[in-house]
């Protein structure tokens, strides 16, 4: 539905659509598509097309001022927080796991002012709740500010797919993950409340 075209591309997007398509994005920002290159597919439990005739992609996008279209995440790995910005979860998750020391990292923060996350170590690793703030603090000054992190669970022992928290090719299920620790990243928001530290990290 788009190309970059040589010397008329711009780094990061997907580019301007083909003039043959139209794009467009629904209220919640999902990007909607309708051209003659399309064709009527039927996907069991799901309705892609609108009423109109657009392919409801699952894509959440933005355009910038010249019509270049940018893919943000698909529609269930993004986040909204109570400020209403999105957050695109695997990129800032996989931002976080390149740190040195970090196996799993798992982002919370839908509805929520902050963002916190589940992590679980490298075996081996130091489980300094000092250290790893520092280290979480170090990743946050590479991130616009909605996207940083403001505290940090550390799991006892990492995610699997025996304990259904993994699927069998180690994607993440994060509704069960949600269910399963939503305890914990409830303390935590209460911690950052009641200490007063919201702009800090804290690591528990």
């Amino acid at each position: 539905m788009a190309v970059n075209p040589p010397g008329n591309y711009r780094l990061g997007s997907v580019a301007q659509p083909l003039s043959e398509q139209e794009v467009h994005l629904a209220e919640d920002g999902e990007v909607l598509v309708r051209g003659s290159t399309l064709q009527k597919i039927e996907i069991p439990d799901r309705t892609p097309f609108t009423s109109d005739g657009f392919y409801a992609t699952g894509d959440l996008g933005r355009f910038d001022e010249d019509g270049y279209l940018y893919l943000l995440g698909r529609q269930w790995e993004i986040t909204k927080t109570s400020n209403g910005r999105q957050v695109a979860l695997p990129a800032l998750e996989t931002h976080f796991r390149d740190a040195p020391g970090i196996d799993q990292f798992v982002v919370f923060g839908h509805g929520r002012p902050h963002l916190v996350a589940l992590i679980s170590l490298v075996p081996g690793c130091s489980r300094d709740p000092v250290r790893l703030a520092v280290l979480i603090e170090k990743c946050n000054a590479l991130l616009p500010r909605h996207e940083r992190l403001s505290g940090g669970h550390l799991l006892d022992k990492a995610l699997t797919p025996l304990k259904g928290e993994l699927t069998l090719n180690l994607k993440m299920r994060r509704s069960e993950i949600e269910k399963k620790y939503g305890a914990s990243s409830d303390s935590l928001y209460k911690k950052l409340v009641e200490t007063g530290r919201e702009d800090k990290v804290i690591v528990q």
